[in-house]
């Protein structure tokens, strides 16, 4: 695994070491084959997830320190919630305009 990551081999000992074998040279050509598009979509997909994730709490902690107490969280979920579906329906209508031009 750890051999995967880099574009140079490391000796056969600390391969042994972090990957509990040695994999050869072969194997590591045929994992950086799959490296296409669709996993660099799916690793954005994970880190929008993961930055939504950190947003809403962040957000939402900066509301309660406002002073405007813990209700006020309900209501920073509110605005994201819309605001994701305004962004879902501008994304949806102009995919809908280039798909039938």
């Amino acid at each position: 695994f750890i051999r995967d990551l880099f574009f140079f081999d490391f000796p056969p000992p600390l391969c042994r070491f972090f990957d509990g074998g040695d994999r050869g040279k072969s194997i590591r050509d045929n994992g950086s084959k799959k490296r296409d598009s669709s996993y660099l979509a799916a690793a954005l997909n994970h880190s929008a997830f993961n930055t939504a994730n950190a947003i809403g709490p962040l957000l939402g902690g900066m509301a309660i320190a406002a002073g405007y107490g813990w209700t006020s969280t309900a209501w920073v979920g509110v605005a994201l919630s819309l605001g994701g579906f305004v962004i879902f329906v501008i994304a949806w209508l102009t995919g809908r305009k280039h798909a039938t031009a």
